[in-house]
């Protein structure tokens, strides 16, 4: 029995009786649980217990046996010295914790049976998620999941409002950077983001800023700093770049990245490493003041529109050098542009908003991406075809999260849906 299911007990007060023992005898009531820490120390924080006629305020150990206190090396840490209960499944041993005068609550057998069948049969092992057979047993359409969905698309906000915000603090309060750092990492999706990210780093917007109204320069220096510009680009429009670029980075005294860095197998040409560089040329070319523009766009179309350009002549009928296409390229799509705004435009408004103190950017970003529509991906499927809500990029972001952040570690005590199966047996 894992100690994370005594913590989910415990927490959730799901003892079968409100007034127990403790293993000296002292009838012992639960007021308040406390507070479960997740780092370092005591496992809940400012619990309050009644044992015999006195009112204890501090903090709650929990084991599955009680000889775990020494073996932790509790009883030399000053952490636990505030510790005013240990709960334990199994009190195999009350030595140490009564010379620090420290009750014991022995559990076993104080809870239903079918909450330890429940916990076990949420984690086969050849399921998408654990609860994915007993989804059925839950409406989830009622309000407290529904505000389950939203607590998980705060936390996945913070998240990337928490690394651009850092990202920030690197780029030594840069703003344009950063967005530009962001906005590139974006440009990558998944499979790309790194590739890009050292893309961003080794090329500052900057650079790019001082060439924005000649588009064969911002080519040049983004092709030719991602590697992809070599001595085998004998004509025409790929030797322009390559002689551009190869002027250029004298100029500023930059080194292109390494070519085989980037990715293209299994994925649509539409999204080669090579079309997302020719889009974002475009990008910087057309809207050189992007920045600016995106922080004064008061409506989601307006936004998204900044986003929709037209690729140079070269690139409408090529997906790599050297080689036609024999369909028209176009350039970012409506999903791409959906998932550049929900990974990379909008967490930044929340900072922007955050360090300028300016809470109707924030509250405005905030709105825009419950006017999204859901991304569609193999993720988000797959929650639809559970008969999960997916309403707007506020659900699939949510969804992604508890995916990533909650099914794939099993961590389903601290998941609103796996509790509400558990309560439900």
């Amino acid at each position: 029995m894992r100690e994370a299911f005594l913590h989910y007990i415990w927490k959730n007060k799901l003892l079968e009786k409100q007034f127990y023992r403790t293993s000296s005898g002292e009838q012992i009531e639960l007021i308040y649980p406390g507070t479960q820490n997740f780092d370092s120390g005591p496992d809940f924080f400012n619990a309050r217990v009644r044992i015999g006629n006195i009112t204890w305020a501090g903090n709650v150990e929990i084991h599955y046996n009680a000889s775990d206190w020494i073996y932790h090396g509790h009883t030399t840490d000053n952490a636990y010295k505030s510790v005013i209960l240990h709960v334990v499944y199994n009190d195999d041993s009350d030595k140490y914790t009564a010379l620090l005068n420290i009750e014991t609550l022995e559990i076993k057998d104080k809870f239903k049976p079918s909450l330890y069948n429940m916990y076990k049969n949420l984690n086969p092992n050849d399921s998408w998620i654990p609860c994915e057979a007993n989804t059925k047993r839950i409406n989830l359409h009622k309000s407290h999941i529904t505000s389950y969905i939203h607590r998980l698309f705060k936390e996945r906000i913070d998240y990337k409002v928490k690394q651009i915000s850092q990202s920030l603090k690197n780029n030594l309060s840069s703003m344009e950077q950063t967005f530009y750092q962001s906005l590139l990492i974006a440009f990558g999706f998944k499979t790309n983001a790194l590739p890009f990210e050292l893309l961003a780093r080794s090329l500052p917007c900057q650079i790019v800023n001082n060439h924005k109204n000649d588009l064969l320069s911002i080519e040049a220096l983004l092709f030719g700093q991602a590697g992809f510009l070599d001595d085998k680009l004998l004509k025409g429009y790929p030797k322009r770049l390559s002689e551009r670029y190869n002027a250029l980075k004298t100029v500023y005294g930059i080194q292109s990245l390494d070519k085989h860095i980037w990715k293209f197998l299994r994925m649509r040409p539409g999204n080669f490493p090579t079309m997302r560089l020719a889009s974002l040329s475009a990008l910087l070319y057309k809207k050189g003041a992007l920045f600016e523009l995106v922080i004064t766009c008061d409506d989601l179309k307006s936004l998204k529109d900044l986003f929709k350009v037209s690729l140079s002549k070269y690139w409408m009928i090529h997906f790599h050098f050297g080689k036609i296409s024999k369909r028209k390229v176009k350039g970012l799509g409506e999903a791409s542009i959906d998932s550049i705004l929900i990974n990379s435009v909008l967490p930044f408004l929340i900072v922007y908003g955050q360090q300028t103190q300016d809470y109707q950017i924030i509250a405005k970003a905030m709105s825009f991406f419950g006017q999204i529509k859901p991304e569609n991906n193999t993720v988000t499927k797959k929650w639809k075809s559970l008969n999960m809500p997916l309403l707007s990029a506020v659900n699939s972001q949510a969804l992604l999260w508890l995916k990533n952040n909650y099914c794939d570690h099993k961590k389903c005590l601290s998941c609103a849906i796996g509790q509400q199966i558990l309560n439900s047996s």
